[in-house]
């Protein structure tokens, strides 16, 4: 069976259920309109622009040999 694609990332933090079928449901949804997403999410992207040099990623191993998986920390 091959998954639609959607506009996010489900990281499992809710039920595909709950994102795909009530969340338009509710009233709080129609209270937004379009433009109003976009604004927002245009703020947000600027926002994150205005700051993103201040970040440094880095990727490092566990300490335990047994662990192979990797930690992402943030440090300035």
């Amino acid at each position: 069976m091959q998954q639609a694609l959607t506009y996010r990332t489900n990281r499992n933090l809710f039920s595909n259920y709950y994102l795909d079928e009530h969340l338009p449901e509710t009233e709080a949804w129609d209270e937004v309109s379009d433009e109003e997403l976009e604004d927002a999410y245009d703020e947000i992207v600027d926002l994150w622009d205005s700051v993103k040099d201040n970040f440094t990623v880095c990727v490092y191993p566990q300490k335990s040999q047994e662990d192979s998986r990797f930690k992402i920390g943030e440090f300035n």
